[in-house]
């Protein structure tokens, strides 16, 4: 529309009033999907833990939990809720292991 208005750089066929309304259509097409992907988004919001929210991230970082999972690939549960009472801020890490030599 700048470029019809101010006649600078390449030219359209089409008529100011033409671009106008097709900008209108273009936006109202924008609002139609901002509508349809609202309550996706607040659902998807709401996929989290309800004792520790969102366990993975912190806004668009990992968050303290995701990156002791990483470094703690070697603890196990039979259950997850069995850290049902363990905060995000816990250090987990796994048990001691005796070698071949160590006293029974």
């Amino acid at each position: 529309l700048q470029r019809k208005t101010k006649g600078y750089g390449p030219q359209v066929a089409a008529s100011p009033g033409e671009i106008r309304a097709e900008v209108q259509a273009l936006r109202e097409q924008l609002v139609a999907l901002d509508q349809r992907i609202a309550p996706l988004a607040r659902a998807a919001g709401e996929l989290v833990n309800p004792h520790w929210g969102p366990l993975l991230r912190t806004g668009t970082t990992r968050s303290l939990l995701a990156r002791q999972i990483e470094q703690s690939a070697d603890v196990y549960t039979s259950r997850a809720s069995n850290l049902l009472h363990v905060t995000p801020f816990e250090y987990l890490r796994s048990g001691g292991t005796s070698m071949p030599h160590d006293d029974d």
